[in-house]
């Protein structure tokens, strides 16, 4: 910005100099005003940029400074030499047009009153009427060529601004993946991809208001992968890893769109199912999900591997809390677990143990009248 304003500085003194010299104009006051005037003004815009004093500054651009030196410097040369005021007179649009790229609307609208009443005070005082140049051929040449130039710089400007306008839109875009990518990681399991217990506790919680508000049921199922343990030992952490991944395409290929799965701990998942007021529909999803691990050929990521599940069904009631239905969903797991795993166990019912179905097919009879009707995911 500082080069810009510099190289249109030297372009005006250019022409001043261009008009005393060849046409003839009375206008060596000005030449000399914004040539000396405006060097001075580079070296010290310069020196604070070069030596970082500007960084100190609410603006580090110095773009008010600017305005106002700038300003008073063209109104100063235009009543000095009122032979080529109006030509002078014309960077004031160029210092404002600089200026409109930084500042704000507060900031701009004082500027531009007090400029307004300079350039008024230079036209009522003026000792000759303020026109173009234009009383020979090269006068009027001359002046031809100022006002192309300073459509020029107008244009130039237009230029910068747009190429900012595009940087600015790119930083914004690139912001916002970066920011996607942060609330990725921040509320979703980097292993599965599936909410992570912050995440899932959210869900519940703002399920749990819709329960207060008496707007819709939720049923909840703590899902623990069994002996996972041992399966890391016998086959290693990267088949554990893949069962983990495997059990959520599992979930994914039969819960609905509005469901939520979320990882609670190593092995431990929790499954929100919203819409969900009877023990019997939310068991029933847990029991075909079981169903489906079970017929699941495991033995393809490692042979002999075989895995299992016990599952905790609770249903969320007036006044529950997250602590609350989380905890009575546990002891039904724990249940489940205490009465040999592989189990489905919901409040105030026993623990159900499940067969396998086969992929593909409908689950087996007990848990053919789920109401929760999704389509299989293909590959599941």
């Amino acid at each position: 910005m500082h080069r810009l304003v510099a190289a249109s500085w030297l372009l005006d003194a250019v022409q001043l100099a261009a008009m005393a010299a060849w046409a003839g104009v009375a206008c060596w006051a000005a030449f000399w005003g914004i040539t000396v005037g405006g060097a001075i003004i580079c070296a010290i815009f310069g020196l604070a940029f070069a030596r970082g004093w500007n960084r100190q500054a609410r603006d580090p651009s110095l773009t008010v400074p600017h305005l106002a030196i700038w300003s008073a410097l063209i109104l100063a040369c235009g009543a000095a030499s009122p032979e080529v005021a109006v030509l002078s007179l014309s960077a004031v649009f160029l210092v404002f047009g600089f200026a409109g790229l930084r500042l704000t609307p507060a900031q701009m609208l004082p500027c531009w009153v007090v400029v307004s009443i300079g350039i008024a005070l230079v036209v009522m005082t003026a000792s000759v009427p303020l026109t173009l140049p234009s009383a020979t051929p090269l006068q009027a040449a001359l002046s031809v060529l100022w006002i192309t130039a300073v459509l020029g710089r107008c244009a130039l400007l237009g230029l910068y601004g747009a190429r900012a306008r595009l940087r600015l839109g790119q930083r914004t875009r690139e912001l916002d993946e970066a920011t996607g990518r942060l609330e990725q990681l921040a509320m979703h399991d980097p292993l599965t991809g599936v909410l992570n217990r912050g995440a899932i506790n959210l869900a519940l919680a703002s399920a749990l208001d819709d329960v207060a508000r008496g707007e819709r049921a939720v049923s909840i199922v703590m899902i623990d992968l069994d002996h996972f343990k041992r399966i890391n030992d016998e086959f290693g952490h990267a088949v554990g890893d893949e069962v983990l991944r495997r059990f959520v395409d599992i979930v994914a290929g039969i819960t609905r769109p509005d469901d939520r799965i979320g990882r609670y701990g190593g092995e431990e998942f929790l499954l929100l199912l919203p819409e969900t007021a009877a023990r019997e529909e939310s068991a029933q999803v847990a029991g075909r999900l079981l169903s489906r691990m079970l017929a699941y050929p495991w033995d393809v990521i490692a042979p002999g591997l075989a895995v299992s599940a016990s599952f905790g069904v609770a249903t969320a009631r007036p006044g529950d809390t997250l602590t609350g239905l989380v905890g009575r969903a546990d002891d039904r797991l724990y249940r489940a677990k205490r009465e040999g795993r592989g189990r489905v166990c919901a409040e105030d019912a026993p623990a159900v143990r499940v067969e396998p179905a086969p992929m593909g097919a409908a689950p087996m009879a007990s848990l053919a009248s789920s109401s929760i009707r999704t389509p299989d995911r293909a590959g599941s």
